[in-house]
């Protein structure tokens, strides 16, 4: 397994929720109420998981591994992921919240920006870390992800739990809100 594939594995659970997201805004933009209760899950999973759990790895051990093999900070790569997890923060702080079109609009706009970002990530930037980092480099990350997703389990657990959880209550015949 490569390093990388630690942050792809994360990458499938967050567009996981993203479909649940798109989802819910679907039905507001149809003229229901919106599931102030899913959205609120929602935003905490974005914000405990993707922010807390995914973003750390990036920022905390992905990052400054790039930076050792001559890749700046500002000016490049890594500097447009920092910018966008800051943009995906602030998005996430504003579902559930609001007008009925403050969070549809929060919601699709955190929808579009995190698709992009990780597009750019699974296509850019960890094809870059794959090919620039040493096997030596590589296999230390490797370790790091791999001590981080230990450190982590729980909350790693509890994310696929709750996605798991509103996917089952949200499919036809699952018996929670449709």
């Amino acid at each position: 397994m490569k390093a990388t594939d630690f942050l792809k594995e994360d990458h499938a659970l967050i567009e996981r929720a993203l479909c649940l997201l798109e989802r819910a805004l679907g039905k507001v933009e149809r003229g229901e109420a919106p599931d102030v209760g899913l959205l609120v899950r929602l935003a905490r999973f974005f914000e405990e998981f993707a922010d807390h759990v995914h973003h750390r790895k990036e920022e905390d051990i992905l990052f400054p591994a790039l930076e050792d093999c001559g890749v700046p900070r500002e000016g490049g790569p890594i500097g447009v992921m920092l910018m966008e997890h800051g943009q995906g923060r602030s998005l996430v702080a504003q579902l559930g919240h609001g007008s009925r079109q403050e969070i549809v609009e929060a919601g699709k706009a955190y929808l579009l920006l995190l698709r992009q970002h990780m597009q750019k990530e699974n296509n850019v930037l960890f094809v870059m870390t794959d090919q620039l980092l040493p096997p030596d480099s590589q296999e230390a990350l490797r370790v790091r992800f791999e001590e981080a997703e230990e450190e982590r389990l729980d909350e790693r657990v509890r994310a696929e739990w709750l996605i798991a959880e509103l996917e089952r209550n949200r499919e036809p015949g699952g018996g929670g809100a449709k």
